[in-house]
């Protein structure tokens, strides 16, 4: 996966601002700090982060749950609702949910990603755009090659993918709520520089 930290040198500026409703927002201030005492989080491993949201939140789409087509959740207490209350929502609400969680433990290696998720991204992921959202877990012996923590579906995990080995992903865009720095990936390096 390679990457390039979005500046102003750029000469075509990549889309770093996301998000519905309301104004959209840089990625990475979509990631919240979380009350983790008040909220009785109590996992801070990962792989547990991402086992507990795939469970505890059902794959619902925005215009069924929210009513609208595009919906990210607004706050840390609307992650805390609709994690443990509505229990419904897309992979925004759950990369949203997972990022804030292992933001809020302090992990400085969390990143929340967008991308395209689905066959021959190779040939899609430019023309088509972003179609998922999900976290990277980045690596220091490994820096291109993040860990790949996505909590849609319910299936439970119990050791990381590297996103190099998840030959249906094709990450475009990443950024650290620690750093407040935005990346572009792949595609959309050769496409914005």
């Amino acid at each position: 996966m390679k990457s390039k930290l979005v500046t102003d040198d750029f000469i075509h500026k990549p889309p770093t601002k996301f998000g519905r409703p309301g104004p959209v927002r840089p990625l990475y201030d979509w990631v919240y700090n979380i009350d983790l005492d008040k909220y009785n989080i109590l996992i801070s491993d990962p792989i547990d982060v991402v086992n507990f949201i795939a469970k505890h939140m059902i794959y619902q789409r925005d215009i069924k749950t929210f009513g609208v087509g595009e919906y990210w959740l607004q706050n840390s207490d609307e992650v805390y609702e609709y994690i443990f209350d509505k229990t419904f929502d897309d992979c925004d609400g759950a990369a949203v949910s997972v990022s804030s969680i292992l933001y809020s433990l302090g992990n400085e290696n969390i990143r929340i990603a967008l991308g395209y998720c689905g066959p021959d991204p190779d040939k899609y992921a430019l023309r088509k755009g972003t179609n998922h959202a999900y976290c990277l877990l980045m690596r220091d012996e490994e820096p291109d090659n993040p860990y790949l923590l996505d909590a849609v579906g319910d299936n439970i995990i119990f050791a990381f993918n590297k996103i190099d080995s998840k030959n249906n992903y094709e990450t475009l865009v990443s950024a650290s709520p620690f750093t407040k720095e935005i990346w572009i990936h792949g595609p959309w390096i050769e496409k914005y520089i």
